[in-house]
């Protein structure tokens, strides 16, 4: 890093959709290295093919696979820090201001992280104070429902004898919108049919 990294309000990860000739995808924030990036395909981790350039700069970089990826491919490149102290102040030593600045820029950076990792976990909302949201152990919630209870608070529900299925995906062209679950209907029994006689 030749100059000090300043740290912008820009949300730690960007997302495209692969166009299957467009090799290039640009992060928008900075790194401290390129370890500190982690480029996903699809959802999935990638550890090779790809260069990742811009570590150290303000304005962020860019990654360049080897090969673009395939029409449709969905590109995620995230800034994924380790939480740890990268210096040492020592007692009655020289604080460097650049020091200095490069811990405290580390730290918001990893604050970022969490808090654009927050946005996307359930949660209650800001207005409601002292809700339950932990989870019931492992022996209480298996093989049940999670759901809440007369008060909004979490809990689990038995499943009696309902069997839940995903209704199929509309596409929206067709004026569909996201799946949602419905319970199943009784079951019909098989078996042989009387016929008149």
């Amino acid at each position: 890093m030749d100059e000090h990294i300043r740290i912008g309000d820009v949300a730690p990860r960007v997302q495209y959709l692969a166009d299957g000739t467009q090799a290039s995808f640009i992060y928008p924030f900075p790194i401290f290295a390129e370890a500190d990036l982690e480029v996903r395909l699809d959802g999935l981790v990638q550890a090779a093919g790809y260069s990742v350039t811009g570590a150290g700069a303000s304005a962020g970089g860019s990654v360049v696979f080897d090969a673009p990826p395939a029409a449709a491919r969905r590109v995620t490149l995230r800034r994924n820090l380790a939480v740890a102290r990268t210096t040492d102040f020592q007692a009655n030593g020289i604080l460097r201001a650049r020091t200095l600045n490069d811990e405290l820029d580390y730290q918001v950076a990893a604050l970022q992280e969490v808090k654009e990792e927050l946005g996307n976990a359930l949660r209650l909302d800001p207005s409601e104070v002292g809700g339950a949201a932990t989870l019931p152990l492992p022996a209480v919630r298996a093989n049940r429902l999670l759901g809440f209870d007369s008060t909004g608070g979490v809990t689990v529900l038995p499943r009696r004898g309902h069997h839940v299925r995903p209704l199929p995906r509309r596409h929206p062209a067709h004026g569909g919108g996201q799946a949602v679950r419905a319970p199943l209907g009784p079951r019909l029994r098989r078996g042989r049919r009387r016929c008149g006689g």
